[in-house]
């Protein structure tokens, strides 16, 4: 009985974090290049049942310990592509990250919403400088500029630099932080050059979040947390009849 409370309690924890990824998901749904999240669950490890008559013993089967998140990826299927006719707007149409400096360290994004700051650095809508491969920020005279298929960022007739794209030894090992910006696990890998890259100038990539989809999918989750309250609840009662009733006759 104890084990099913357990049971019970891990599979509402489950549906709850479940529930806070999908949320996260509608609320970046408009985010560009945002990347919807994958909760991925484990189980915790079955336990035996035996049946005791007498000296004799009969296995009754296994019962669940619940289940648990065991990490959180992201799906890397590509969302629409908007023109908008901006210089500043780039679309990563290959698979990839954009490298980003950030006061916390490098951090990586698909968000292609760019601008130019006060000192003529390429920065994210955020401010934060999007770095060359060279591992510096990237400086223009103005706006007006070009970016080549391969990531060639072209003032006039000079090749200022080369936008920094990166992948990792499994690009799903990433963690959504805030503004599209995604810091790498240890499942992830190191960061590595891409090995093919093409961007796409005056365009940006949607997210990936169907919102529709994810709508049904918290219903889902909703249900399947009231199903296992209501199981522990149950359970809860006829644990309280054993205590207070059985154990008085």
């Amino acid at each position: 009985m104890i084990r099913g409370l357990l049971a019970s309690q891990a599979g509402m924890l489950s549906e709850l974090e479940r529930s806070e990824k999908l949320s996260a998901d509608l609320a970046n749904q408009t985010l560009p290049g945002y990347r919807r999240q994958l909760p991925v669950f484990e189980t915790f490890g079955e336990s035996m049942l035996s049946a005791w008559a007498g000296r004799s013993v009969s296995s009754v089967g296994s019962l669940g310990g619940g289940s648990r998140l065991a990490f959180t990826g992201l799906a890397l299927e590509e969302g629409t592509v908007e023109e908008t006719g901006h210089n500043t707007d780039l679309t990563l149409l290959s698979q990839g990250f954009l490298t980003v400096k950030t006061p916390s360290g490098l951090r990586y994004t698909r968000n292609g919403n760019l601008a130019l700051a006060d000192d003529g650095s390429l920065v994210t809508a955020t401010g934060m400088p999007v770095l060359g491969r060279g591992g510096n920020s990237i400086k223009l005279a103005g706006i007006d500029f070009k970016v080549t298929p391969a990531g060639e960022v072209v003032a006039g007739d000079q090749v200022v630099d080369t936008l920094a794209v990166v992948r990792f030894d499994d690009d799903q090992a990433l963690v959504h932080e805030s503004d599209g910006l995604y810091t790498p696990t240890s499942r992830a890998g190191q960061a590595r050059p891409a090995a093919e890259v093409v961007f796409r100038q005056g365009a940006l990539e949607e997210s990936n979040v169907n919102p529709i989809i994810t709508m049904m999918s918290m219903m889902a989750a909703m249900r399947a947390y009231e199903a296992n309250q209501k199981a522990l609840s149950a359970q809860d009662d006829i644990l309280g009849k054993a205590v207070n009733e059985i154990g008085r006759v």
